[in-house]
């Protein structure tokens, strides 16, 4: 089956049950609902030995990168891009990679998403860069409406057509163990 869909987690996110960060269990619990899942391919770089949450994972190793580590990692999906031709990509919390895939004209649909306060992440601090995201994204999505309100914050708008928040989803807990502690 043909994969439609690249998520492109930070290269630094552990997208292992053991160590997933909130990038991973994000990504994992939409994967797990999602009835485009088989067509979707999940980038993310994993040490040797430690085991993705999901079979759709593809290991990006930049253990040997002597140079820049985010190059490396786009690079490499960059080229598995050009093989599969992605009808849509989302990038999970680094406009850096948004900008690596603008400059090299990928034709896919490009989603992102935003984990943290986008003012403190490199590519959208500033309000030019924000106004880039907004313009050359077809998506994006934020997981809380305080995330959604920092990024306009200084804006000349409070929101935009393309924009959403779309927060994290959770599995019913059936029953409540009272007596574990960590649930």
């Amino acid at each position: 089956m043909k994969k439609k869909i690249a998520i492109i987690l930070p290269y630094k996110e552990v997208y292992s049950d053991n160590f997933a960060g909130a990038a991973s269990i994000w990504v994992r619990d939409y994967n797990l609902l999602s009835s485009l899942s088989k067509e979707t391919t999940i980038y993310g770089n994993l040490k040797k030995g430690i085991k993705p949450i999901s079979k759709n994972f593809k290991n990006i190793n930049i253990d040997k990168a002597t140079f820049s580590k985010t190059k490396m990692y786009m690079n490499y999906f960059y080229n598995d891009y050009l093989k599969n031709n992605f009808e849509i990509i989302e990038i999970h919390n680094r406009p850096e990679y948004l900008n690596f895939l603008l400059k090299k004209e990928v034709s896919s649909k490009l989603i992102f998403f935003f984990h943290n306060n986008p003012k403190e992440i490199k590519g959208s601090k500033s309000i030019k860069e924000r106004l880039n995201i907004l313009e050359k994204t077809d998506k994006v999505f934020f997981v809380s409406s305080w995330t959604k309100n920092k990024f306009f914050e200084d804006l000349p708008f409070k929101t935009k057509s393309n924009c959403e928040i779309l927060y994290p989803s959770l599995k019913k807990v059936k029953k409540f163990n009272h007596k574990k502690k960590n649930k």
